[in-house]
């Protein structure tokens, strides 16, 4: 097929009571409700207000000719309702909480009486998720905030959803290191696999698109809350069968607040390593990790020139994290000093000249006969320092350094009481990198994650509400090895294997394969530079008309993204022991005297940096209508389109050549 296609589905749920909307961009909650007079019939005309806490932000709007009333695309916070009427008193309901995806019911039944009393109503009814059929759990600001954890990745939390587990250990979407300060963390939901899963940040998705997990991970002092959806999704929800996750930054109030804050975890509280030798002196592995940082948030107000109290509100939120992880050091088994001469004497084995199929006298390979690239190579790898079962080389303890730089920032206004608009950007900087064994036998990865949206909503009338989104994400991720840029570890070249590539970044030693021992060497391809990259817009509009609440929308994204890296710079070379066995069975001194000897019996080299570009649009189309039937009986239905296009490749595809 030229294309491929969305999934096309018709959502019928019946449930006994009102239908709930889950979009799985949505970041915003609403509140519905019926005005009934003390016989129970509905109230037409009645005028309801809803008033935000933490900006005393009101919005007004009227039942309809059923009673019914509803506030779309309301913040996520705590809120007071009151509903009056000529003839009745005024009904106030008390303070309640609007949760990120939320749909609650409010029920209001006036008295008679005059508009001037007023009684007040529990929003008991409000804590009753019973508006809807999809399964997900909601992580509010007191869980995020007070519960601890060890690390205080967001992720974390979503595993208090039903049905939620752990990514797989080493999977692609837990070894990437995306948690905070480079946690290895990751989610499972329903079954599904730990790619399968979809992250939104303020309606705006942001992922890695290669381990198919969120790209970075905000930090918990910038969240407000979270919601988990796992299953029976509405005709909203598409992209992704595993869970989908919504997450809400944290915004202004009327009141100026801050917070500071560091979180320290070491090595002064922690247990030897399983692996690691005893003794009396023996201390554990290094550790120390701290998390430190601050965040402001109140209205905009510029003395003289700007109040912007009830109007205007920000909120930035500064994070960092360092971490030392320390090691006993790595090991290994190096060929002893003598052998790296050519002096196999004290070998249990024979080592056979391969040009005269007899064994050297003495067991001694003559100097002219060793390569110069064993040679010189052989300054590269360190003596044996040790003498234990299985290893003669112990590496110098080391740690292994993981930094994080987060910055996040928001943006409230409110033009008017018909339309209101925000801003959120966040910036992530990262980098880690490996404990090495021979001193530069590292590999690390710095990253740097940007995420921008832009939300307006508009009051056309009071059953008319419609929410434009724009966003960008971007996410790019530079590898480096202990040897990168550094010409002294050039080793390849230093060493004299010709055709080698000679650009900075692939600096480092070859890979010598079956050749004994332990050699220093880096992952035989790379180091990689890879993006990308998502611009995204998107429209909801929202109508209630009698019984119905109608929602139709979609969203149109452009997707790119790169990757450049050479596949084997830097060589492998294979060696067979049996070249100069004689004919016995090969060991470890076999493979090294073949080293030796430059019998290598397998050799690949590719220099050129492969680099893909592509790019993709998406387009996901959804109309929902949440009709309620009966007071004790409602049905959800929603249709869905989405469409992938191919990728579009720009520059090769491959780096096989014809004519090598």
């Amino acid at each position: 097929m030229p294309y491929i296609r969305g999934v096309l589905f018709v959502l019928v749920a019946l449930i006994v009571t009102i239908p709930r909307e889950l979009p799985a961009q949505a970041i915003t909650a609403k509140v519905v409700g019926t005005v009934t007079d003390p016989s129970g019939a509905a109230v037409q005309g009645a005028t309801v207000t809803i008033r935000h806490i933490q900006t005393n932000q009101a919005r007004t709007t009227q039942s309809n000719d059923t009673g019914n009333y509803e506030f779309a695309f309301l913040p996520v916070g705590t809120f007071r309702l009151a509903v009056q009427f000529a003839g009745f008193q005024r009904a106030e309901v008390a303070e309640f909480t609007l949760n990120v995806d939320q749909v609650a019911r409010v029920d209001v039944q006036l008295k008679v009486g005059e508009i001037s009393e007023t009684v007040s109503v529990e929003a008991t009814t409000v804590v009753l998720q019973t508006e809807g059929a999809s399964v997900g759990t909601v992580i509010d600001s007191q869980k995020v905030l007070e519960l601890p954890l060890n690390g205080r990745s967001f992720v974390q939390l979503a595993l208090l959803t039903p049905g939620v587990n752990p990514g797989t250990p080493g999977s692609i979407t837990v070894r990437r290191n995306r948690g905070a300060v480079g946690q290895q963390v990751g989610m499972a939901a329903n079954g599904a696999r730990d790619t399968q899963n979809r992250f939104y940040y303020d309606g705006i998705e942001a992922m890695d698109l290669d381990s198919y997990s969120f790209s970075f991970s905000p930090s918990i002092d910038a969240i407000q809350e979270f919601k988990v959806e796992t299953s029976t999704y509405s005709a909203e929800i598409g992209g992704s069968p595993g869970g989908q996750v919504n997450l809400t930054t944290k915004s202004g109030t009327t009141q100026l607040h801050g917070r500071a804050w560091e979180f320290n975890r070491n090595d002064a509280f922690t247990a030897l390593g399983p692996f690691q030798p005893y003794s009396k002196t023996a201390k554990p592995p290094r550790l120390n990790r701290n998390q430190f940082g601050a965040n402001l948030g109140g209205p905009v107000v510029l003395p003289k020139l700007y109040d912007g109290k009830e109007k205007t509100f920000f909120f930035f939120n500064w994070e960092s994290g360092r971490q030392i992880a320390g090691s006993f050091g790595g090991t290994g088994f190096l060929p002893p000093t003598s052998y790296r001469g050519g002096d196999f004497s004290s070998a249990a084995v024979a080592i056979t000249d391969p040009v005269t199929g007899q064994r050297f006298p003495n067991n001694v390979i003559p100097a002219n006969r060793i390569r110069n690239y064993a040679r010189k190579f052989m300054d590269f790898v360190p003596q044996p320092n040790t003498s234990e079962p299985s290893i003669n080389f112990r590496g110098v303890p080391a740690a292994a350094p993981i930094t994080q730089d987060q910055y996040t920032a928001r943006v409230d206004h409110r033009f008017s009481a018909h339309n209101s608009l925000y801003g959120s950007y966040a910036f992530n900087s990262q980098a880690d990198n490996s404990v090495p064994i021979f001193g530069f036998d590292t590999r690390g990865n710095a990253t740097r994650a940007q995420h921008a949206t832009l939300t307006d909503m508009h009051i056309f009338s009071p059953s008319v509400v419609n929410e434009v989104r724009l966003g960008w994400n971007r996410f790019f991720e530079h590898e480096f090895f202990g040897t990168t840029n550094k010409p002294e570890l050039d080793i390849g070249n230093i060493i004299g294997i010709p055709g080698l590539s000679t650009l900075p970044q692939n600096y480092g030693p070859p890979t010598f394969s079956g050749a004994g021992y332990d050699f220093p060497s880096v992952r035989t391809n790379g180091p990689r530079d890879r993006l990308n990259q998502l611009w995204q817009g998107g429209d909801n509009l929202s109508i209630r008309k009698g019984t119905h609440s109608f929602k139709v929308g979609g969203l149109v994204a452009r997707r790119n993204w790169t990757f450049d890296q050479s596949p084997n710079p830097r060589g492998v070379f294979t060696y067979d022991g049996r070249t100069v066995s004689g004919g016995a069975a090969p060991v470890r001194e076999h493979g090294f005297a073949a080293f030796l000897l430059g019998l290598a019996t397998r050799g690949e080299v590719a220099t050129d940096l492969f680099s893909r570009r592509q790019n993709q649009w998406v387009h996901a189309y959804y109309f929902a209508d949440d009709w309620k039937v009966h007071p004790n009986l409602s049905l959800n239905l929603g249709v869905r389109y989405e469409y992938f296009s191919p990728p579009v490749q720009r520059g090769p595809a491959t780096n096989f050549d014809l004519n090598g």
